[in-house]
């Protein structure tokens, strides 16, 4: 079963690319760039754990850890980069918002956001970020390679391509998973409810 879901993995991993490539030839982004992202419609999650993928992510505080060191706790999952203006501090401050809402009935799931940016999002240039967004608790925000980020991102439904400006245009999609890193509930976009991951956290 992990080998057929790794193998789906990889051949979603390179239609992603190659359809984000794609996208970025034939699309004009123009009047986004130096405006902000451009928020691109979620994909389906994965039916695999994400436990099952073995690659290795740097933290903020510049540890190397897996994805798997997370099994057995529910953890709250999404993408963002640090040098993003507009989705992705929403994005993190819902997480936030989640996160303080489960504290309060008694939930303390793991939070965790991966960068799109391989290059620019250094565990030092994350660290940072940590900071200006005043997250407490716990926080993982990671970097990780382009073909971690690629596959993690096929798992999660989350669409996403690089742009000329080298900012990224991209989905925002907050995940829930179980402890057995399955994604159990999710919202898409920015102004969704929380409730759908706060009652499914409840049963966790």
């Amino acid at each position: 079963m992990k080998k057929k879901f790794m193998m789906f993995l990889t051949f979603s991993g390179l239609v992603l690319f190659a359809t984000s490539c794609k996208e970025h030839s034939h699309t004009d982004h123009s009047s986004h760039e130096g405006h902000g992202d451009h928020l691109m419609k979620a994909g389906t999650a994965s039916d695999g754990s994400i436990y099952d993928l073995d690659n290795s992510w740097k933290t903020q505080e510049n540890k190397e850890v897996k994805l798997s060191a997370f099994k057995g706790r529910p953890v709250i999952i999404s993408m963002f980069y640090a040098s993003c203006e507009s989705i992705c501090p929403r994005t993190i401050s819902n997480m936030q918002g989640i996160q303080k809402e489960a504290q309060a009935d008694d939930k303390k799931p793991v939070m965790i956001a991966a960068s799109f940016d391989s290059k620019k999002d250094t565990p030092e240039a994350l660290a940072k970020y940590a900071e200006k967004m005043k997250l407490t608790g716990d926080w993982y925000l990671l970097n990780g390679s382009e073909d971690s980020i690629r596959t993690l991102a096929v798992v999660l439904g989350i669409n996403y391509e690089q742009r000329k400006d080298l900012e990224f245009n991209h989905s925002a999609v907050i995940s829930l998973l179980n402890e057995q890193g399955n994604v159990v509930e999710r919202i898409e976009g920015l102004n969704g409810s929380f409730k759908p991951i706060l009652d499914t956290l409840k049963g966790l």
